[in-house]
């Protein structure tokens, strides 16, 4: 053969081989069978390759795979739901078996609890817990907000739209009734709030909710307990992580007012209505309407095609906040350290508001000894904010009462400017027409800013003393400092010529300081210990001291001259105006606040299924007399782990099922220290001192309300049985508790006969209860390799009632929204068997209309069988002035407001009001739904409440007009549906007198005539205020480790958020979620919509990065 072409063959054949031998190395073929810890098939396990993540399979019916991989791949994953994760090596020619067994992450879950930490799986009591990272992904100023909707029987309600909105957060209702409902915030072991922890330095919050669980804070515990953990110092290399967002803000709606031809009619007729010729001529004059056009021949016609100034988006638009956060942390295995930065601005959608929180902490672990640990752990917060939106009765907030300025701008009034100043007017109307005094410059003239300091610091030891035996101690030590100054301008305090517009006095001042402090103690000694494998026991014996105190002090001057600045009056507070002007000196010391407890508990554990939790704790506070001291607070628990019973074994799809059931007793002190001792209040304004030879001497007043040396511990008894399950391989788990709570010994203020010297005092008088079922559900949808979908539910059903009240106790109480002249004068009441909140008024009935009269020579009089309203509902409802349509002694009129005659004696009053609204809701809850694609990220959130009513003052304020300053008032669009005695005819006011004008103005109209002088309470103003909320929408996405890892950075985040994406609601005003009440709250005012700062609707871009 040619040796040539053998050359050839052979190198050919020897390519080939290669060719051959690389496709083989390249690709082969990987099958097995993945099985439980039963032995039974995996169904949609996931196998992928450990080196590519993007080559993977799942198993088929019989828990089988058959996979391709290449050749240089040498381990397989192997994951599903609810089991551990393993790894296995790829030996060629040779299936995989593999067995999966049951991950126990979920049961073996720490769960914080009084003073101790336990695993889910032997927890006895009622605890619902959400973690740092649920709480980080929403981007609000107070952490409280992202609890709503996330935990069952937690409801979490803010106030309104402002930057430091308060936040309400109800566990399964709350059962005082005069007193604070709020849980007791515990951040790291002492007490604090919500509002000034930033989000991304939380680790978890655990809820508890029943006696079981809160005993063992006794006094404290009564309204539940919220324990916030704060990320701890880590071992290892030092890791730093930023995160930080932008906010942009913007407003979701706006109240609905008259526009300018419409404002014109309603104010014109009104003037005629109140007062005739008085009012109608300096308005007339001043629009170029009626008698006045000549400077406007078109009248009033003109005005249809003036454009709206709409005042309220001058005083609230959109605003930009933002935040960060930086932390690092690291250490060895002696030493650990963790530091903590956090700068927050959130500007207000309001003119002149923001909050700006500055936080600083360090946490330092330090293990002495091998049995020996030291901890320090120290905050510093540093608040400023301004804006608060305070409510005043007959106008709510200068920010929701702004809608009532004139709608039409300066430049588009086509008559006399020269009529501001002149009559009713110049009188009355400066608020609604002048410039001056305009929202936006009223708000503008109030600077009332707030800081707060606080700085507190936890030392702890842990010492391991034998095996199983540990003392622990925690000495925390806390330092707020508070201010708060107001400076009102001329412009509020209208200090200024009226017809120069100079100032004649600058303002008033008023600074006050306050400064707190606060001391805790605590020691305990822990024991655990199995005996006989089977018995498993945990003893915990404490003592915990606690005090606090703070002074005060106050300042304030008015009429300050001309030429001060707010500045110069703050540094000379005592140089007002003395012929004019009234200024005050104070200074206070609080009462301190002292408790005294030693509290236990025995956990037992047999045979891993059967749980017993003994709890006892006793409390001496200083807030009652000696001989009430004390209070004694037991709880007990049971738990049975059905799941772990050999009955149960061969149940495949059930993976946990515990029963729980507890009892307990918790007390409430949340009273003022000073209450069973009278106290003595002296005063430096020398309006209320006597005077000696023209020397004034300091005077003394009794306190507002009498002691009472008999008041004792408000006590909460809670009854609670629950079931934690999960199914499925873990793919489904969830818990159901249903509750019976009874508060009895209620705190409350009573009256008391004048004789007395008081009028009030309080006293222990009532009991309520509260019944409820709450659900929790989490469920994994879907787990792939690229896809992981869960979805969490939570429904709380609760129904308070009212048990008993003291017969000295009427339970009505008001809110005199439209002032003293509010019928009824008390529109809330507690009533026994009923719920709290309940809103009383007159049942609307439409409007009088001409078929309830006889009309004859100008007279309307009732025809028999329609019921008459009394003077007391109605002491002044303006119709035509100056001219008798009514026969003596009746009030009734077409188109006034006409009610239901509960009794039936033919007039309505006092004894036709009743019950016209419950608060409460019938059930609310949230859901979410978190998915991830790869590297995406999604979260959607959502939060309802559903069956509660609302209370909607601002509806019933359009409704009524008292006569001088509100005649020329705008008013909300819906008086366009009001009835009508007056209409414009031709450009002329005309009075519509008969019945064929009026029922031809009026054939269309919704709602009675809106010239009563005095607000009344109305099934009007009593609507349905259930609503779904879209809360938070986040789209996220981490970039891939491997192009992070060139740069040095561990991890990068970037995400987008939309929050309060959309509400659904039938809820005609702002914002169904209401939490709002009157300067004049004495007991709870739920679901009164009034003077409320509206939500923003928020865009936010952010970023977690780590290296």
């Amino acid at each position: 053969m040619n040796f040539e072409r053998l050359v050839q063959r052979t190198a050919a054949t020897l390519l080939m081989s290669m060719i051959c031998l690389i496709s083989l190395a390249q690709s082969r073929t990987v099958s097995g069978v993945v099985l439980d810890s039963r032995g039974d098939p995996v169904i949609g396990a996931n196998i992928r390759v450990v080196s590519d993540a993007s080559i993977g399979t799942i198993t088929d019916l019989d828990g089988k795979f058959s996979l391709a991989v290449p050749g240089t791949a040498k381990q397989l994953e192997i994951s599903f739901i609810g089991m551990q994760t393993q790894t296995v090596s790829i030996v060629a020619g040779q299936p995989v078996h593999v067995t999966l067994a049951e991950d126990a992450e979920i049961l073996d879950e720490v769960v914080v609890i009084g003073y101790q930490t336990v695993k889910r799986k032997d927890l006895t009591g009622s605890v619902a817990s959400v973690s740092g990272e649920q709480i980080a992904a929403m981007p609000v100023a107070n952490a409280a907000q992202a609890l709503q909707g996330k935990l069952a029987g937690v409801n979490v309600t803010t106030q309104d739209g402002r930057p430091d909105a308060a936040v309400s957060i109800r566990v399964r209702g709350g059962g005082s009734i005069s007193q604070s409902n709020d849980p007791l915030v515990l951040i790291d072991g002492v007490s604090g709030s919500l509002s000034d922890i930033p989000g991304d330095q939380i680790e978890s919050i655990d809820v508890l909710k029943d006696a079981s669980s809160t005993a063992i804070y006794g006094a404290r515990g009564a309204n539940g307990v919220i324990l916030v953990t704060t990320k701890g110092a880590k071992e290892g290399r030092v890791v730093v992580s930023y995160n930080g967002y932008a906010k942009f803000n913007t407003p979701t709606k706006y109240m609905d007012a008259l526009n300018p031809y419409d404002y014109l009619a309603y104010s014109w007729a009104s003037a005629a209505s109140v007062g005739g010729n008085s009012y109608m001529e300096p308005l007339e004059k001043l629009y170029g309407i009626g008698r006045y056009t000549t400077t406007n021949p078109g009248g009033i016609e003109s005005y249809r095609n003036v454009e709206a100034d709409n005042i309220q988006k001058k005083i609230y638009g959109d605003s930009f906040s933002h935040n960060h956060d930086l932390s690092v942390t690291g250490g060895t295995e002696k030493t650990k350290v963790l530091f903590g930065v956090n700068y927050m601005d959130e500007d207000g959608m309001k003119l002149a508001s923001y909050y700006r929180r500055a936080n600083v902490s360090l946490k330092v672990n330090q293990k002495i000894a091998k049995n020996l640990d030291l901890s320090l752990d120290t905050r510093y917060t540093n608040i400023k904010k301004m804006g608060d939106e305070g409510v005043t009765n007959g106008s709510g907030s200068v920010l929701s009462s702004s809608y009532r300025f004139r709608p039409i701008a300066t430049d588009d009034i086509l008559g006399d400017l020269s009529a501001m100043n002149e009559g009713m007017i110049e009188n009355y109307a400066k608020q609604s027409q002048w410039d001056r005094y305009n929202p936006v410059n009223r708000i503008n003239d109030k600077y009332a800013p707030n800081a707060q300091q606080s700085l507190r610091g936890i030392l702890s030891l842990n010492w391991g003393i034998v095996k199983g035996l540990t003392y622990h101690t925690d000495l925390s030590l806390s330092q707020t400092w508070n201010q708060n100054k107001e400076w009102t301008g001329a412009i509020i305090n209208n200090y200024l010529d009226d017809n120069t517009g100079e100032v004649l006095y600058a303002g008033n001042a008023n600074l006050e300081k306050k400064n707190s402090w606060g001391l805790r103690w605590t020691n305990t000694l822990s024991y655990d210990f199995t005996f006989a494998k089977i018995h498993r026991l945990n003893i915990l014996a404490g003592h915990e001291v606690s005090n606090s105190g703070g002074d005060g002090l106050k300042a304030s001057g008015t009429y300050f001259p001309a030429n001060f600045t707010k500045e110069n009056a703050f540094a000379m507070i005592n140089q007002y105006d003395s012929t004019k002007g009234v200024g005050e000196f104070s200074s206070s010391i609080s009462t301190p606040s002292r408790i005294l407890s030693f509290f236990g508990r025995l956990n037992y554990n047999l045979m891993e299924r059967y749980l017993l939790t003994v709890t006892f704790r006793a409390d001496g506070s200083s807030k009652f007399a000696p001989s009430n001291r004390w209070g004694y607070f037991p709880a007990a628990a049971l738990g049975w782990r059905m799941s772990e019973e050999a009955f149960l074994n061969d149940v495949n799809w059930l993976d946990n099922l515990k029963l729980r059931v507890s009892y307990g007793e918790v007390g409430n002190d949340g009273i003022n220290s000073s209450l069973w001792s009278q106290n003595w209040e002296s005063t430096s304004d020398k309006r209320y001192q006597g005077a000696v030879n023209g020397a004034f001497l300091p005077s003394y007043s009794l306190g507002a309300d009498m002691a009472n040396k008999d008041l004792k511990w408000e006590t909460t008894i809670t009854r609670n049985i629950g079931v934690d399950f999960g199914f499925f391989n873990s793919r489904l788990t969830g818990t159901i508790d249903a509750y019976w709570n009874t508060t009895k010994d209620l705190l409350m203020k009573t009256a008391i006969p004048g004789i007395t010297g008081f009028t009030t005092t309080y006293a222990n008088v009532g009991q309520t209860s509260n019944k409820g079922i709450e659900i929790a559900l989490q469920c994994v949808l879907v787990k792939t390799r690229d896809w992981n979908v869960t979805a969490g539910f939570n429904i709380n059903f609760n129904r308070g009632k009212v048990d008993k009240l003291a017969d000295n106790v009427t339970g009505l109480y008001g809110t005199e929204w439209a002032t003293s002249s509010t019928f009824p004068k008390s529109d809330y009441v507690l009533k026994e068997g009923r719920p709290v909140g309940l809103v009383r008024g007159l049942t609307a009935d439409g409007f009088y209309t001409t078929d309830d009269f006889t009309y004859e020579n100008g007279v309307y009089t009732l025809k028999e069988g329609v019921a008459d309203v009394s003077s007391a509902v109605f002491p002044n409802y303006h119709l035509h002035n100056g001219i008798n349509e009514r026969p003596a002694g009746q009030l009734a009129y077409p188109g006034m407001a006409k009610f239901k005659d509960l009794n039936d004696d033919g007039i309505i009053n006092d004894d036709d009001v009743d019950v016209i609204g419950d608060m409460t809701p019938v059930h609310t809850g949230g859901f979410n739904i978190n998915a991830t694609y790869k590297n995406f990220d999604l979260g959607l959130y959502f939060n309802w409440s559903y069956g509660n009513e609302i209370y909607n003052v601002n509806k019933l304020v359009a409704l009524y007009g008292y006569k001088e300053g509100a005649v020329y008032e705008n008013k909300l669009s819906i008086v366009k549906d009001c009835y009508k005695i007056y209409d414009v005819v031709n450009g002329e006011l005309v009075a519509l007198t008969t019945p064929e004008q009026l029922n031809a103005a009026n054939a269309n109209a919704k709602l009675p005539l809106a010239y009563s002088e005095n607000g009344y309470v109305s099934t009007l103003g009593i609507e349905d205020g259930s609503y779904l909320r879209l809360n938070t929408l986040t789209l996220g996405y981490t970039l891939p480790k491997s192009i992070l890892q060139k740069a040095g950075i561990s991890n990068l985040r970037v995400y987008g958020s939309i929050y309060n994406v959309f509400t659904i609601t039938g809820y005609s005003g702002i914002d169904a979620e209401v939490s709002t009440s009157t300067s004049t709250k004495t007991y709870p005012q739920l679901g009164m919509d009034w003077g409320t700062y509206p939500r923003a609707r928020s865009f936010v871009l952010g970023v977690n990065l780590s290296f």
